[in-house]
């Protein structure tokens, strides 16, 4: 497996932002290759959600992963891990105060679940999921600070305590 870690700030407060990244309506807005994302549990996201990732490049649109919310901190982080495939997935996102804004740090560790082919193509992949990372992160910030995905309006006043 490899890690990849990204951070990028972000002109709004942390709890504006951490709702946009667990509304999964939002996820192929801003996500590379992302077509879409089915929350299967009732609610809100919460650990223990179960959510398919729908993706794809090109002319490959029906692509499918099926994961879990591993862990879920409300406000500040949460870790969405992928369940099956031969290649294994694990995503963090997190959101700190960051003198009046807030850091939005993304760490993700991939590899395949094939010995000895995973250590050839685990380094091809890292490189792909960290361009990948990258354009999403500008893109996000990008959406956001426009406006052109916006917050629950009961998120926008919520204190956040550091």
């Amino acid at each position: 497996m490899k890690t990849i870690k990204r951070t990028i700030k972000i002109n709004l407060p942390p709890p504006v932002v951490f709702a946009l990244l667990t509304d999964a309506q939002n996820d192929e807005r801003w996500m590379f290759a992302m077509t879409g994302t089915d929350l299967l549990t009732p609610g809100e996201m919460h650990k223990g959600s179960k959510v398919i990732c729908k993706f794809g490049i090109g002319p490959i649109t029906t692509m499918r992963a099926s994961a879990f919310i591993e862990e879920f901190d409300p406000g500040r982080r949460f870790v969405r891990t992928r369940v099956g495939g031969v290649m294994a997935m694990k995503g963090e996102f997190a959101v700190v105060l960051d003198e009046g804004g807030t850091r939005f740090d993304w760490t993700m560790e991939v590899g395949m679940r094939i010995p000895f082919i995973g250590l050839l193509l685990d380094p091809l992949l890292a490189a792909w999921m960290d361009m990948s990372v990258a354009v999403s992160m500008k893109k996000f910030k990008a959406l956001v600070e426009s406006g052109q995905l916006a917050a629950a309006p009961e998120t926008e006043n919520v204190a956040y305590n550091s």
